[in-house]
């Protein structure tokens, strides 16, 4: 489904990714974890064409996403739901939710992803006018997945979903996105809560510095001794 072949990615002159590859299969759930400036944020940037990059391979279901301007991703199926929620503040809840429905053209469209979103998280269906900035932390990276979700993808970005919040806020956070995947829907998931991000997903990548380190199931790399050490406090 996603396939990354060498990517390398820069910030200007900087080089913050060197070379990396990884693999999402349709239906799975995929972590990259890592600490602080690992490159994790960069490589979903990169896959949304937000950053400067190259690469050997970068396609989505057969799309060259190198060629592809970031305005157009969307409309290929993926939803990048981004670090620090970055939603729109002067604008409802419903609006904001409706903005991330400008693939669909059609009202009925947006009605069941109306719909499909509220189910999922029914504490913005309780405040869908009320302004985006006035809604908990925990509430406005509600509104920033369900924004994603409007768009229909079959691949969601995840960046630091629980950066911020109250472990009971991020569990329901989970929970929501445990029926997500359910519907479907793959997802790569960044997240420095490695314990976290293992309980999720079924395969993980450790990216440091920039590049892979380690890769494999969730279970393997939770035995892993670097891992616990490094990541896991054991």
């Amino acid at each position: 489904m996603l396939s990354i072949r060498e990517l390398s990615a820069w910030y200007g002159a900087v080089e913050a990714l060197h070379g990396i590859s990884l693999e999402v299969a349709e239906g799975e759930r995929v972590a990259l974890v890592g600490s602080n400036r690992a490159g994790k944020t960069t490589t979903l940037r990169a896959i949304s064409g937000l950053v400067g990059r190259r690469a050997a391979e970068l396609t989505y279901r057969g799309a060259d996403l190198q060629h592809t301007n970031p305005y157009a991703i969307p409309a290929l199926g993926i939803a990048h739901v981004p670090e620090g929620r970055q939603i729109f503040t002067g604008m409802s809840v419903i609006d904001n939710l409706l903005v991330g429905a400008y693939t669909h053209k059609q009202p009925v469209q947006r009605r069941e992803r109306l719909d499909l979103v509220f189910s999922l998280f029914p504490r913005l269906a309780e405040r869908r006018q009320q302004a985006g900035d006035t809604l908990s932390g925990g509430e406005q990276q509600m509104l920033a997945i369900g924004r994603a979700l409007m768009a229909s993808p079959s691949l969601l970005l995840l960046d630091e979903p629980s950066q911020g919040l109250a472990p009971r806020i991020v569990d329901e956070m989970y929970e929501a996105l445990q029926r997500v995947a359910q519907t479907g829907v793959t997802i790569l998931l960044v997240e420095q809560n490695v314990s976290l991000a293992l309980d999720f997903a079924s395969r993980a990548y450790v990216i440091e510095n920039g590049r892979i380190s380690l890769h494999g199931s969730s279970e393997e790399l939770v035995n892993d001794e670097r891992i616990r050490a490094s990541y896991l406090g054991i």
